[in-house]
């Protein structure tokens, strides 16, 4: 069932979804410093902020993706459809998937190596319905595009993509390919050095979009 939030608040309402403990401590603390703003609630999985979102009137989230205990594309996208008013605050170390998480909706999108005053702009920004990056981000952005995003991967290599967003084992795929696991370890090395992504879910991510 879709919810749709209020076009503004005071203060504005913000979920912290992290799975450091020590992280949400933090952020608690700089944003009980503005009086515009109010933590109502933290989760440390993805599946624990749904639940939290369903049953809690929430502005913004501000959403980790790594440890988080599942797809953070499949995440953002049920969130999205979910709750459509929802501020989705990325606030994360893990960049190379920037530009999936901005298709699939996110208003927001700051490293954890920035500042937090730039966590703070983001949601003051998504709170009302703006949208922000932070300086490290909007600096990836632009490497990349520059860059290009062209990635050539050998038929090997995607193979072990295939296998992997199949769910399988990196036993199991040498066993579907008929190679050694050491083989299979050098393909995600390739891979991973091909792509930027560190993380298999990032991966699985990276080659369904």
């Amino acid at each position: 069932m879709k919810r749709a939030y209020p076009l503004t608040q005071t203060p504005i309402r913000v979920v912290i979804a992290d799975d450091h403990p020590v992280i949400i401590e933090g952020i608690t603390a700089e944003l009980q410093k503005h009086t515009d703003l109010r933590v109502v609630g933290s989760a440390t999985s993805f599946t624990a902020t749904r639940t939290l979102l369903e049953t809690t009137s929430v502005d913004v989230v501000i959403l980790d993706l790594m440890g988080m205990q599942g797809s953070p594309i499949a995440t953002i996208t049920a969130l999205r459809e979910q709750f459509p008013a929802l501020g989705i605050v990325i606030f994360s170390s893990m960049l190379t998937m920037a530009r999936a998480y901005l298709r699939a909706g996110i208003t927001g999108y700051v490293a954890k190596d920035d500042p937090l005053s730039c966590l703070v702009t983001a949601i003051l920004a998504a709170g009302h319905r703006r949208i922000y990056f932070s300086p490290t981000v909007e600096a990836y952005l632009e490497n990349t595009a520059q860059q290009g995003q062209a990635v050539r991967l050998t038929q090997r290599e995607v193979q072990v993509l295939q296998l992997l967003s199949r769910g399988l084992r990196t036993v199991e795929m040498a066993e579907a390919l008929n190679i050694r696991t050491s083989a299979v370890h050098n393909l995600f090395g390739n891979i991973r050095q091909k792509t930027g992504c560190t993380e298999r879910v990032e991966l699985v991510d990276w080659y369904r979009r």
